[in-house]
């Protein structure tokens, strides 16, 4: 038996204290008891993943974006044996957005939690409500959140 007594974040890393007992719930507590430690990635708790040369494909709700400034979208992922493209969608057609279809975009590569997603010619998402869709090949996708641009 285990339980999580805490986690800490330590720079990019969450730290999960845990206890738990060898052979059940408080059996031998005096000789048992273990105390044990997890390290993990910052925000990598759940993965989408698609593996093998078909690619996967993920289409969220409607998402209201930044109204103010410019921002570009950032994926947390795992791609550096495959890649995730992205494009937008109309909110509430679904049609794919002008300039910010799978083919406008550069593949998302590498592995780290702010990969930057961007297309051929824009500078940064649209304003507005969209909906996101993810192409996954051979990569997994943890996330993803708007951020200001940094010109």
């Amino acid at each position: 038996m285990t339980w999580i007594g805490s986690t800490v974040s330590v720079d990019n890393e969450i730290y999960i204290y845990y206890g738990g007992y060898k052979r059940g719930h408080k059996i031998e507590p005096t000789r048992e008891r273990q105390l044990g430690l997890a390290k993990m990635p910052v925000d990598r708790f759940v993965l989408r993943e698609a593996v093998g040369d078909k690619p996967g494909r993920i289409l969220t709700v409607p998402l209201r974006l930044p109204e103010d400034g410019t921002h570009r979208l950032v994926l947390n992922a795992s791609a550096a044996a495959g890649q995730v493209r992205v494009q937008l969608r109309d909110a509430e057609k679904e049609n794919v957005l002008s300039g910010y279809a799978f083919d406008d975009c550069v593949s998302v590569k590498g592995d780290g939690p702010a990969l930057v997603a961007a297309w051929k010619d824009k500078k940064g998402l649209p304003r507005g409500t969209v909906r996101i869709e993810l192409e996954i090949t051979r990569a997994g996708v943890f996330g993803f959140r708007a951020v200001a641009a940094e010109d």
